[in-house]
């Protein structure tokens, strides 16, 4: 989970640095992605994967955009400081809004598919490609199936 947020982090500093667009580019990514954290309680809730949890957004990009625009707009521009005092006063009523919040139903007609969070999702798989490298042979695959007595839940055999 924490390799997620520092891809979100590493691709919004990324964008911020191409020249003329940057600026205004990572101002409209940090808002999908605001709106993101905001549901995530939401979605953890109702268990959601995070595949289907950034298909959706993808699906719904402009929703998300409007959604964390507000917030964005109070924190963007302020030093880091700042920023996270404003973001810890604002980000619970966010929560809120987005647990007793309802969408309507999508219809891909009028809003094409974007993928914005095609950049976090290639950073973060690329940080778990690293972060495996980094543990070993075993494959985060088999770090998660694995009981605690080294037996496979999948296969039921030891490892």
């Amino acid at each position: 989970m924490a390799s997620f947020y520092l891809s979100c982090m590493l691709v919004v500093t990324l964008v911020r640095c191409i020249p003329w667009i940057g600026t205004p580019a990572s101002l409209l990514l940090n808002c999908v992605i605001m709106g993101y954290y905001c549901f995530e309680y939401k979605w953890i809730d109702l268990g959601w994967t995070q595949a289907h949890r950034m298909a959706f957004v993808e699906r719904h990009w402009a929703y998300f955009l409007g959604f964390g625009l507000p917030a964005t707009l109070l924190t963007f521009f302020l030093t880091t400081l700042h920023a996270g005092a404003v973001f810890a006063l604002v980000y619970p009523s966010f929560v809120i809004l987005a647990c007793v919040s309802t969408m309507k139903p999508y219809d891909s007609s009028r809003l094409p598919h974007l993928p914005v969070m095609m950049g976090v999702r290639t950073v973060n798989r690329l940080c778990q490609l690293g972060i495996d490298a980094a543990m070993g042979s075993r494959s985060s695959r088999d770090r998660y199936t694995t009981d605690s007595f080294g037996m496979n839940k999948d296969k039921g055999a030891l490892l």
